[in-house]
């Protein structure tokens, strides 16, 4: 699997928060809505094609229509990212990502508080 790139992430975002199978019309309204675009259903259309040869999704045609599903899930694909940052930057990797989130105020204390928790059950 290779990373996503923003645009790609933005509509499996899209994607994972629908129940598939997913139309791309469905999926327009809520990129356009969510992220803040204005693009055509045939720019949308091209890149969901492409993201299916990639292996991130997988179509099947109703009519003249193509319906998409996820092949990897959210989760599959956040253990994948978290993989390859502890691959790339080694040991502490994950020590380093819980002080840069807690310095930019972007962990909570409660969110220590089930980080600690989880560690204690492993």
């Amino acid at each position: 699997m290779e990373k996503m790139t923003d645009v790609e992430l933005q509509i499996m975002d899209c994607v994972w928060s629908m129940e598939p199978p997913v139309s791309p019309s469905m999926v327009l309204g809520i990129l356009n809505e969510r992220y803040e675009r204005n693009w055509a259903l045939q720019t949308l259309c091209t890149y969901l094609f492409r993201m299916a040869g990639k292996g991130y999704l997988r179509y099947q045609h109703k009519g003249r229509m193509a319906l998409y599903i996820p092949i990897i899930t959210r989760e599959e694909y956040f253990e994948f990212l978290a993989m390859d940052l502890s691959r790339f930057w080694g040991k502490g990797v994950l020590r380093n990502m819980a002080a840069a989130l807690k310095k930019n105020n972007a962990l909570s204390g409660e969110e220590i508080d089930e980080l600690k928790q989880y560690f204690e059950t492993l």
